[in-house]
């Protein structure tokens, strides 16, 4: 609850006010004072320091793959300028009691002037004019956007990062973030310890989760080490960890489909002649497939190369072939321990989405929302959980 009070409510929103009618080097104390106190509250929530880069991806947005935190300087001249866009004109009425030309044109002016002095202070190339401001409906948010895309840019560009960091900013993605949008409605599932929670983020922004690094005390051929950022631990077999998130996620989903009725049954044996069980959930009719779908449920490593695809390409290797015999189609729901979710399951999600809205009243993309935001919540929610079951010999 404290993230969303400070995205959207305490923090930066309040501020705003400040920045879109003062001249971002006349408040220059201020906002250095305020990104402080910001700092300072997000570094006492998370449990640790940040870094540059990850405050930096802090301030993202979340369909960046950010928490929306905004930091002061990033955002100051994007909103002084998109304010300037949509007042001069009024202010002009309102000083002169009319509209004068003369007036209009000086003003003008120095709205041209705040937008360039707004490209030179975030180096940003995007190709936009004044005139692609002025007519934008939220000039704000229309210059936050190329601020936002530049910061990432950036991100994306550093040399000085270690390996999973470098990895972790290329998997960022409106995904990544969902969870940390999601209301604590525990009656829903969603809802986390402050343990939990706490190591989701830092997990999420690069954060050592540990002091130092250590060795598994899990049943290998060759000694496993635990990282201090928690990676090993996301897919550590000690304790069954895996198998319980693999669990959690697999009857959430089988939960929401048969409390709309959809037909369906969950580990459903006998599919294949040598006793796999391809079908974590199997689907009578799912819209777009002529057969029976097996919908598998995998969840895998995000700091390896293309984990996703390759997770997809192992499972139809396995199973396609001999689920084709048999009259039945494959779809695997794949995410990343990030809370990347592959598109190839998203004609299930969006089928139950829709019985969802049917009996709830509600559209269906709203409820297809819903429903992709609860299966990350889920997978991250014990993603943490594996993080903080660590065991070092």
């Amino acid at each position: 609850m404290e993230l969303l009070l400070i995205r959207s409510c305490v923090g930066f929103p309040k501020f705003n006010f400040a920045l879109r009618t003062c001249h971002p080097d006349k408040i220059k104390d201020a906002m250095n004072a305020f990104e402080n106190m910001m700092r300072n509250r997000l570094e006492f929530m998370i449990g640790s320091r940040l870094e540059n880069w990850q405050r930096e991806l802090s301030h993202l947005k979340c369909k960046y793959g950010g928490i929306g935190i905004p930091m002061v300087e990033k955002i100051a001249w994007s909103a002084y300028t998109g304010s300037l866009c949509q007042t001069y004109e009024l202010q002009n009425k309102i000083l002169f009691g009319k509209f004068d030309t003369g007036v209009a044109k000086s003003r003008l002016f120095a709205v041209t002037f705040a937008f360039m002095e707004w490209k030179t202070q975030y180096a940003t190339k995007a190709k936009i004019s004044i005139d692609d401001v002025l007519n934008s409906k939220q000039p704000q948010f229309f210059l936050s956007k190329y601020v936002n895309e530049k910061v990432r840019e950036d991100l994306l560009a550093k040399h000085d990062l270690e390996i999973h960091h470098r990895i972790l900013l290329q998997r960022c993605s409106d995904d990544t973030a969902n969870w940390t949008r999601a209301l604590p409605l525990p009656w829903i599932g969603l809802a986390m310890t402050n343990g939990e929670y706490r190591t989701a983020l830092q997990f999420h922004l690069g954060i050592n989760v540990y002091n130092k690094q250590g060795v598994c005390s899990c049943k290998s051929k060759f000694p496993q080490i635990s990282d201090k950022f928690g990676v090993h631990d996301t897919f550590c077999t000690k304790g069954g960890r895996l198998v319980a998130r693999h669990d959690r996620v697999r009857d959430l989903i089988y939960n929401e489909a048969k409390g709309v009725n959809i037909s369906c049954e969950m580990e459903a044996n006998n599919l294949l002649d040598n006793r796999d069980r391809p079908a974590d959930i199997l689907f009578a009719n799912i819209p777009g497939y002529r057969r029976r779908v097996c919908l598998d449920v995998t969840i895998v490593n995000a700091f390896q190369e293309n984990p996703l695809e390759k997770a997809i390409a192992a499972k139809k290797k396995k199973y396609m072939e001999r689920l084709t015999r048999e009259n039945l189609d494959l779809v695997v729901l794949a995410i990343d321990s990030l809370g990347n979710v592959h598109p190839e399951c998203l004609p299930v999600v969006r089928f139950i989405g829709s019985k969802i809205a049917e009996k709830e009243g509600i559209t269906e993309a709203e409820a297809t929302s819903r429903l992709k935001q609860r299966i990350i919540f889920k997978s991250v929610q014990f993603t943490a959980a594996a993080i903080m079951d660590r065991h070092l010999v």
